[in-house]
């Protein structure tokens, strides 16, 4: 299962095993897919030759609905002669193969000190990708920045944010994350953001910048 826009490792196992892809005297060199079994919008890059783990990738076209597809790949060998075997791959297309939200509630900074959120990713996916996150909500310009994420297929990853704010006051802060494949796979979520000017959070500041008096 993987979205659209995300890109698909089709990869073959060579050896001496009785069910690998190989027999005693021949074996095969590279892993080719055929265009003309893809949909419209799709594209492909052929496996090189030599690769230890043969691999060919596939890259699901951005726009292209949730269903389930079929392609078709096969064989090839340079010099031994062995004979190509051709066979189909499936691939369902989902855009529900992302989960995101931000693990605090809310966080209280002084002003130009940052609060540093948790974000919490989960690719459920079978394709690898990157996440740019943003936020927005009324929050001085100054404050905004991106950070790419990447995470690998089927798995869970942290990453730290931070914002700083210029100005005192109560924020909702919205976080929103967007694979870097296709604007059609993201997750969102919020969280409050209390920005105070007080002697302890001054206090806290001098450990994060030179010495300016004794």
């Amino acid at each position: 299962t993987v979205g659209p826009g995300q890109r698909i490792e089709v990869e073959m196992l060579t050896g001496t095993g009785e069910n690998d892809w190989q027999n005693k005297e021949k074996d095969w060199e590279r892993v080719l897919v055929e265009p003309e079994t893809l949909p419209n919008g799709w594209s492909h890059e052929d496996g090189l030759l030599y690769e230890k783990k043969m691999k060919a990738i596939v890259i699901v076209g951005k726009d292209a609905p949730d269903d389930e597809y079929e392609f078709a790949l096969h064989t090839f060998d340079e010099y031994e002669g062995a004979q190509p075997v051709r066979f189909n791959a499936k691939v369902k297309v989902s855009r529900d193969v992302f989960q995101f939200n931000v693990v605090q509630d809310s966080m209280t900074a002084g002003i130009d000190q940052p609060a540093v959120y948790t974000l919490n990713f989960r690719n459920l996916g079978s394709a690898s990708d990157a996440f740019r996150v943003e936020v927005t909500g009324g929050l001085p310009s100054a404050w905004g920045y991106t950070k790419d994420v990447f995470v690998p297929h089927n798995s869970e990853r942290e990453a730290k944010f931070e914002l700083a704010g210029t100005e005192q006051g109560e924020y909702r802060v919205h976080f929103k994350a967007t694979s870097l494949s296709s604007e059609r796979i993201y997750g969102e979520d919020e969280a409050g953001l209390q920005v105070e000017s007080n002697l302890i959070e001054d206090m806290k500041a001098t450990s994060r910048g030179m010495l300016l008096f004794p």
